[in-house]
């Protein structure tokens, strides 16, 4: 029953045919009854009132009752989703070329904004929910995940480089039914490729970026993918490196291109496959 049961007397019941009829007599008397929810189970709740006593008098108030927010974390079809959720691919990310950032990502979908501060000082928010650029140490109001971990508090965007993704999950409003606090505004996903099993592959990537009256850069990424045991066990490596171009120059310091910055990164991965132990059932 939700919150607590009333304070009111109840018979003793020594023999009844089956638990239908002791919960009927048990609660004979007490404005209550027993709703079978299924074959264990069974629901206790108020009687209905007639429409002519329903507004003469106010049903019982029901004090210390706790609220039950539930939620399922299980694959599901996305159509069967009452929620507004998006998920970006391989093909969304492919069309980045040099924009590598999660902001360039998002500025391909709807709902979704930054800041535009810059690499790293970027504040992403969802449906017009966001909070302050000088947002202190107080939690950000949309949740960063790498997989399954979460990427910074208080923090901007890291402005991770989108090597080796599947795919980024963005769901927008309220998600702290499965992912807690600081998800008012929603969640972000980013899903790294998951190591393949059977095939050993790999992939090397390149790219040149110049800037008119400032100096040239580039990026070099390259991924791995080894299975150790086939079927079984496997390792996913990958790494890469960038270099921004600058476009400043320090006239005090004879000095050229002093925004100019470079970066670089490395992951890996490592899935299986369970082996059943002991004969199926």
């Amino acid at each position: 029953m939700a919150g607590a049961l009333p304070d009111a007397p109840a018979r003793k019941i020594t023999r009844a045919n089956d638990v239908a009829q002791a919960l009927k007599r048990l609660l004979a008397g007490t404005h209550l009854r027993a709703v079978r929810v299924d074959a264990t189970t069974w629901r206790i709740e108020p009687l209905p009132r007639s429409p002519k006593t329903a507004h003469a008098v106010p049903p019982p108030i029901v004090e210390g009752g706790d609220i039950i927010v539930t939620a399922s974390k299980r694959d599901e079809r996305l159509s069967d989703l009452p929620a507004s959720i998006t998920i970006l691919g391989g093909p969304a990310l492919d069309r980045l070329a040099g924009k590598r950032g999660l902001v360039d990502l998002l500025a391909t979908t709807d709902g979704a904004f930054s800041t535009n501060l810059g690499p790293g000082r970027d504040r992403v928010f969802l449906r017009g929910v966001a909070d302050s650029a000088f947002n202190g140490t107080s939690q950000s109001l949309v949740s960063l995940y790498l997989d399954d971990a979460r990427i910074g508090y208080s923090s901007p965007d890291p402005d991770l480089r989108m090597v080796d993704i599947d795919r980024v999950e963005i769901l927008r409003g309220p998600q702290g039914t499965l992912y807690g606090t600081g998800a008012l505004g929603g969640v972000i996903r980013i899903v790294t490729t998951a190591p393949d099993l059977d095939e050993v592959s790999g992939n090397v990537a390149g790219e040149v970026t110049g800037i008119n009256n400032g100096a040239f850069g580039g990026a070099l990424d390259a991924t791995l993918n080894l299975p150790i045991v086939t079927g079984t066990l496997a390792l996913r490596a990958s790494g890469w490196t960038e270099t921004m171009p600058g476009w400043i120059d320090d006239t005090g310091r004879n000095t050229r291109n002093v925004n100019r910055t470079a970066r670089s990164g490395a992951a890996q991965r490592c899935g299986g496959r369970s082996a059943m132990v002991g004969p199926p059932r």
